[in-house]
């Protein structure tokens, strides 16, 4: 599972992780990306990515989170998908150009995706 005590220590260090994975390694990144818009890729891989990989141990967190009242009681595999998405599109802009993603930008976007889901008393 995620490494990290809390559940929001197992949230930042996500995002960081996918920050730095894409910053680390911006070409491939690229390369990738280019491959796959190209590519067939098979119903089974597609479904592959949801059930592991990154997705499933996010979706344990965002249920254990959901569980302990942390979270809104939504789909969590909706929400992991929703946050993950905001990091891929925040990558791809950094490496065309069109923003920096620095260490505060990251931070900030975490802190956005955990404010987005976060249950709060609205009265």
């Amino acid at each position: 599972m995620l490494k990290g005590t809390t559940i929001r220590e197992k949230f930042d260090l996500v995002g960081i992780g996918l920050s730095n994975l894409g910053n680390n390694i911006l070409r491939a990144f690229n390369l990738l990306s280019s491959i796959r818009s190209r590519l067939i890729i098979y119903e089974e891989v597609k479904q592959e990515v949801y059930t592991s990989g990154w997705c499933a141990p996010m979706n344990e967190l965002y249920q254990e989170a959901i569980q302990e009242k942390l979270f809104i009681p939504m789909n969590q595999k909706m929400m992991v998908q929703m946050h993950y998405g905001t990091f891929v599109y925040m990558l791809k802009a950094h490496l065309h150009g069109i923003f920096e993603l620095g260490s505060e930008s990251v931070s900030g976007a975490i802190r956005l995706c955990w404010n987005a889901v976060t249950l709060r008393d609205l009265t």
